[in-house]
């Protein structure tokens, strides 16, 4: 069975307009969560509102009207193939709960594969996962507040039994206080479709994979647990986000981290973590004139103190960014935050523990203190240290961009921060090319050139389909460079990115006080990435199938790989495309064959071929600011959609 919340996402949102009841402000839904709940979001179906119209109408520009009907039109049908009433689902809402058992799943999940494993640090003495096939809890409910919940609860069993049956499962009925939940029995944990369990509560539709995971709601519903929708962090999140919304999301940090603590205690007290602070955040989706808007905002709980926000500030890397960068980023104070100190000292765990030599921390010591610990012992191994003589010194306004045309040889990208110490640092980086030219065996060439009064190393690749990678201490900023960054980073006379008309238009509908900023030219991106796939479509084409009928004689491409390199007699033509790998094409497009429906491949092939030629010259930009506001710390998105072929006139965000 297609799970009706999953496959009426795309169908609903692109549904015509119809009479309407409910005002999506009241959450009904929320009414059925518990208090303690991980996640609650809530969507919008109230087809008439102004929301959904300029939501249709943003679709619509953007050139997906066509293909959201045509899913709608595909989603809108049971496995049977009947079809479902739309209108019947619309006009309230649709919760999503989410449990801290979603966490608790994940781990269990994990526990069968041990992240550890792969990097050599396997526990041995780990006890084996639990079979969870039985009576297995997800920690996901959906909640359905509906135009006719009679209708749609009799679908839904309908379509629930008309599955099991397909699956060769039964479906049962059971009491849990006093509400009838009906299920799917007997079919796999992984039949993620089939296992479905419904139940009904007054007008509210409730929905999961497993039977335990509508017990939290039922208990809720029931006042035996407090509901979400009364809680005073809920509605201090919501006040703060009180615009009309498509979604609505509330995520309970103070849950979370109680949740994960068990999971932070099994990676050792070796293992560097960064622990998140308790709070509440809050998210809104909004159609706007000029596009849709992702709006956030994160709430220290009670007692708790937010990590500081850097202040606002006008960024200088824009002005050295080239006009035709596809991507830009730029934040303050990156080496004042502990992200890469934390990040750099479990790479040197792990490194240092496949050799046994992981550093634990003394009685007493702090975890800042044993990160600074990893790095002393790594510093007389390579030269300097890691932590204050290169990630320490990282100040000010850092930034990233990536430019380049459809030509590959264009590509471009830079990495640039301020320093406090420029000598330091650049003592730093000539250390850095001592390690890189031992390392390599000499196989690498780095030269240095001079670069406005100051050096810059270059790692030639030898390859001139490959840019080079330069690094060096330039203009007081410390930059890492691919292809020509870093002579686009000096050039003074240049179309910058902040003298581009769309970025300024795209920027002007987002709050001017920034603490950070990010870019996605996707008006450059999309045809860029259309362009690509044109291309292997056409490499597709002209390409040299490797499946020589000789292949047959051999069980395996092992053996026909075996029998080739050993120069056995017939088989020269194994090879068709002259690789040295034979049968490439033979048993891997027999496996594909085996395992995929032709109308799995030709809809695939279909979907791409539209997608490469659909006209998506709309699609402008994303673009995100972070800032403060009385005291909290907020985002604000856009997804800039402009009139077919031509950016609509921005509006300034409220």
């Amino acid at each position: 069975m297609l799970l009706v919340v999953m496959m009426l996402g795309p169908a609903l949102i692109s549904a015509a307009p119809t009479s309407a009841q409910v005002t999506g402000s009241e959450f009904p839904t929320a009414a059925v969560a518990p208090e303690d709940a991980l996640a609650y979001f809530v969507f919008s179906l109230d087809d008439e509102s102004e929301q959904w119209q300029l939501g249709n109408e943003l679709l619509s520009r953007a050139g997906l009207g066509d293909a959201l009907n045509e899913m709608r039109e595909e989603a809108l049908q049971d496995a049977a193939g009947n079809d479902l009433p739309l209108d019947a689902f619309l006009g309230g809402e649709i919760g999503v709960v989410l449990t801290d058992q979603v966490l608790e799943a994940a781990m269990a999940a994990g526990a069968a594969a041990d992240p550890l494993a792969d990097v050599g640090l396997a526990d041995a003495t780990a006890e084996a996962a639990p079979d969870t096939t039985e009576a297995q809890s997800y920690g996901v409910a959906a909640v359905l507040d509906v135009r006719a919940p009679d209708t749609v609860e009799a679908g839904i069993i309908g379509s629930i039994q008309d599955d099991a049956e397909s699956a060769g499962a039964t479906v049962e009925e059971t009491d849990y206080e006093g509400v009838t939940i009906t299920h799917v029995v007997g079919a796999s944990a992984e039949s993620s479709d089939v296992n479905v369990a419904v139940a009904r509560i007054d007008d509210l539709i409730l929905l999961s994979g497993s039977p335990a995971d509508l017990e939290p709601l039922i208990d809720t519903s029931q006042g035996t647990t407090a509901s979400i929708a009364e809680s005073a962090p809920f509605t201090e999140v919501r006040a703060s986000l009180d615009q009309d919304y498509l979604m609505y999301g509330f995520v309970n940090g103070v849950t979370a981290n109680d949740a994960v603590e068990p999971l932070m205690s099994t990676l050792g007290a070796g293992f560097p973590t960064a622990e998140q602070p308790d709070a509440y955040y809050g998210m809104l989706l909004t159609a706007d004139t000029p596009g849709l808007r992702f709006e956030t905002v994160t709430i220290a709980a009670e007692g708790a103190t937010l990590p500081p926000l850097a202040a606002p500030f006008d960024s200088e890397l824009v002005a050295a960014a080239p006009a035709n960068a596809l991507f830009f980023l730029s934040a303050s104070g990156l080496g004042e935050t502990n992200a890469l100190d934390i990040a750099g000292a479990a790479l040197i765990s792990l490194a240092m523990g496949g050799s046994g030599g992981m550093a634990t921390p003394a009685a007493g010591q702090t975890e800042e203190e044993m990160i600074a610990e990893q790095y002393r012992q790594l510093e007389p191994m390579i030269g300097f240290n890691i932590q204050t003589d290169l990630l320490d010194q990282l100040v000010g306004e850092y930034g990233f961009w990536v430019a380049g045309e459809a030509d590959p040889a264009t590509f471009e990208a830079l990495f640039a921060s301020g320093v406090a110490d420029q000598g330091t640092v650049a003592n730093a980086l000539q250390q850095i090319t001592l390690l890189i030219q031992s390392s390599s065996g000499g196989t690498l060439n780095v030269v240095t050139r001079p670069v406005e009064g100051a050096q810059v190393y270059t790692i030639d690749t030898g390859d001139p389909t490959i840019g080079d990678v330069e690094f060096g201490v330039v203009d007081g900023n410390l930059v890492i460079a691919y292809g020509t960054a870093v002579d686009t980073y000096v050039e003074t006379d240049k179309a910058s990115l902040a003298d581009d008309a769309q970025f300024q238009e795209v920027m002007a509908t987002l709050p001017e006080a920034r603490s950070a900023t990010f870019y996605l030219n996707l008006a450059r991106i999309i045809p860029l990435l259309q362009s690509i796939a044109v291309s292997e479509r056409q490499d597709d084409e002209f390409a040299i199938t490797d499946a020589s009928e000789a292949c047959a004689d051999y069980d395996s491409a092992e053996e026909a790989q075996a029998a080739y390199d050993a120069g056995e007699e017939g088989t020269f033509d194994l090879d068709q495309d002259f690789d040295g790998q034979v049968c490439d094409d033979y048993f891997t497009d027999a496996a594909a064959e085996a395992a995929a429906t032709p109308e799995a491949d030709v809809d695939a092939d279909e979907a791409i071929d539209e997608a490469i030629s659909e006209d998506f010259s709309a699609i402008t930009a994303f673009a995100s600011t972070a800032y403060e506001e009385d005291g909290n710390q907020r985002t604000s998105s856009i997804l800039y959609i402009g009139d077919e072929g031509d950016a609509a006139e921005a509006t300034p965000a409220a």
